[in-house]
């Protein structure tokens, strides 16, 4: 299931909290850090490459 929907500006998207999982935030140190499932789903795809690399490869529907 998708997580977010994309905004009417076509450009920008939102998560209604209700698909967002579980998440945490805590302070370490001097910064806020978030913990949990969108958390973890962001970092996978950002293993992935640069965005723009993925656009340039993966055709749009």
């Amino acid at each position: 299931m998708r997580m977010t929907i994309k905004n009417p500006n076509g450009k920008t998207y939102r998560l209604p909290a209700a698909r967002a999982g579980e998440n945490r935030m805590e302070q370490q140190q001097e910064t806020i850090v978030f913990y949990g499932d969108l958390v973890n789903l962001l970092g996978r795809y950002e293993d992935l490459g640069p965005i723009e690399e993925l656009e340039r490869k993966i055709p749009r529907r």
